[in-house]
């Protein structure tokens, strides 16, 4: 197998998140041009200055969004060879998902965006490949041929030991030298 490399898709991920950024624009905008009037600002809700200044927010937040996305498509590939799955996890750094290591992959929603979550049996650490990656078919293609289970449940991880909170006893209550008693009963009989 060689290595295949996939990046999410700009155009995808720039429309949704463009979209989003353009409706908290124009709820803040108007929020703060409503705020604005009640303490007696001269100006309307829609006038010619609120106008302009949701077409310049907009502009700014179109062109920061595009600069962040572009950057999230460049430096977080998703590498796929004959060791395993590559990707960045937390804190930027990669991590090697062996073949072996990896119990099931699963759909979910991450940060509103539908995405393919790989659960590894440590349960350590988890990649979430984006569905609008290009060449989605070839990537599930990759993972068919590995046979890695695609699942619609968690994965089973090992049990944790249950932490039991042992009952405090009553005791009377000391402050600045003097015990105070309260009166109230033990609700749990």
């Amino acid at each position: 197998m060689s290595k295949n490399v996939f990046r999410a898709s700009f155009w995808h991920l720039w429309s949704r998140l463009s979209l989003l950024g353009i409706a908290l624009v124009i709820l803040g905008t108007t929020l703060s041009q409503v705020a604005a009037s009640s303490l007696g600002s001269t100006t309307s809700i829609f006038s010619s200055e609120h106008f302009s200044l949701m077409l310049i927010t907009t502009i700014a937040v179109l062109l920061l969004t595009a600069f962040f996305v572009s950057l999230h498509v460049l430096f977080f590939p998703i590498i796929v060879d004959q060791d395993g799955i590559t990707s960045r996890i937390n804190r930027g750094r990669f991590a090697l998902f062996p073949w072996s290591d990896i119990i099931s992959v699963r759909t979910v929603r991450h940060a509103g965006t539908p995405c393919y979550r790989v659960d590894s049996r440590s349960g350590k650490m988890t990649i979430f490949v984006p569905l609008c990656i290009k060449q989605k078919d070839l990537f599930d293609q990759l993972l068919k041929q590995k046979e890695i289970a695609f699942s619609e449940k968690s994965p089973i991880l090992p049990k944790l030991p249950k932490i039991v909170a042992k009952p405090v006893a009553p005791q009377p209550i000391r402050e600045a030298g003097y015990i105070v008693v309260s009166t109230e009963q033990n609700r749990r009989r």
